[in-house]
């Protein structure tokens, strides 16, 4: 089968220069499979029967920059014109644990497409656009069918995150599920817990961030109904507050990923643990935590009681308290959310009326600012912001 695919003069340039003897270089995975579903391409891999040194002598007398990503997996970045392709000698994986494998270098490609996950991502494209297809990748991509190479258990047991990497592709790829490839994801779940937290998360993340809502709900139940959530996370999902997530999302409030996560696991007495399990930042995982003071919002909030929270609470945060209030309060009444989250947006808070100096010129020493200034301060907000700055000084 060949395509028209759209071969940029970067990608031209690298065709000529490996394939001046023979044919050494072809695009592999996502970009040909992207390209067949008319979807964006973001990335464009590369496979070739070179060595890596050889491929790096090419680079260097070609005068073209790389990075060497994965010398031991032979693989190298190429950069052009502030664009990156990643070339990747073509390999079978030996010895695999489940985690990691011994790497052996072929020179057939569809000797490396034997390794590879899923028939859709086992595509090879020339530079004639010439697919070659030794999987039945094509008619699997027609059909919205992810299944994996030859024989599944034997697939999964070379990296167990190719059980989560199912789930994930049927959510943005699938109409159907292949049972056979299902049936050995769950005989063999209990391999999860050899994963990292941070291959788990990342996986997770982009299935409940997927934009097939209906694929990610029949995944979230297959991961209850299975017992994969109690591998992963020790606590069920929870799928009807994510349902009304998916629903609100249609009508244009925008989740980011860390509501979304949230919003699974709301019910939790756990949470912390949950996070610190699968490695969160501090960052990300402070700010899931912080979610569940949405109590505090009101969609009847009063001016004075706003400008209170806004000293407690940046406005994004406030304004994900209401999405999550939202969520979990079932409702579907965007206008108020809508209303409330411009009136935040556009509330602003008075200006503390002392500082530092004010303190230091009555006697207060640089070591006890700090925490004068800050009771000084919830005395003030709690006044309604009605105490004078002489009457605060008078307090101290």
């Amino acid at each position: 089968m060949k395509i028209n695919f759209p071969f940029s003069p970067e990608l031209e340039k690298l065709f000529k220069i490996y394939n001046e003897t023979g044919d050494n270089l072809r695009i592999v995975g996502g970009a040909v499979r992207n390209f067949l579903l008319k979807k964006e391409i973001s990335d464009i891999d590369l496979a070739t029967k070179l060595r890596i040194s050889d491929s790096i002598a090419i680079l260097k007398k070609n005068k073209i920059r790389y990075i060497p990503t994965g010398l031991k997996h032979g693989t190298v970045t190429a950069l052009i014109n502030k664009k990156t392709f990643e070339i990747t000698t073509l390999r079978s994986d030996k010895n695999c644990d489940g985690r990691f494998a011994d790497v052996e270098f072929v020179t057939s490609y569809q000797e490396d497409a034997k390794r590879r996950d899923f028939t859709i991502n086992a595509l090879f494209l020339d530079e004639k656009g010439q697919i070659y297809d030794y999987f039945n990748g094509i008619s699997d991509i027609n059909n919205g069918v992810i299944k994996f190479i030859n024989n599944p258990a034997i697939r999964i047991k070379e990296d167990y995150l190719r059980i989560l990497r199912f789930f994930r592709f049927f959510c943005d790829y699938g109409i159907k599920l292949d049972f056979k490839s299902l049936k050995s994801v769950i005989k063999l779940n209990h391999n999860l817990k050899y994963l990292s937290a941070d291959r788990v998360r990342n996986e997770f993340l982009k299935i409940i961030n997927s934009k097939n809502t209906e694929n990610i709900i029949l995944i979230l139940k297959i991961l209850n109904k299975f017992q994969f959530s109690g591998i992963l996370f020790s606590e069920e999902i929870d799928i009807e507050n994510y349902q009304n997530l998916l629903k609100l999302q249609k009508n244009d409030i925008d989740f980011n990923i860390r509501i979304k996560f949230f919003t699974i696991f709301n019910k939790s007495n756990n949470l912390n643990n949950i996070c610190h399990n699968l490695n969160f930042s501090n960052k990300d995982r402070n700010y899931i935590l912080e979610l569940q003071k949405y109590q505090i919002i009101n969609f009847d909030i009063k001016k004075i009681d706003l400008i209170k929270l806004l000293y407690q609470f940046p406005k994004e945060i406030l304004i994900d308290f209401l999405k999550v209030r939202l969520i979990l309060s079932r409702s579907d009444n965007n206008n108020e959310f809508l209303q409330l989250k411009n009136h935040i947006l556009n509330q602003n808070c008075p200006k503390f009326i002392l500082n530092g100096n004010d303190l230091l010129k009555i006697g207060i020493t640089a070591k006890e600012i700090g925490d004068k200034l800050q009771k000084l301060k919830d005395i003030w907000i709690e006044s309604e912001f009605n105490i004078s700055k002489d009457e605060l000084l008078e307090m101290v």
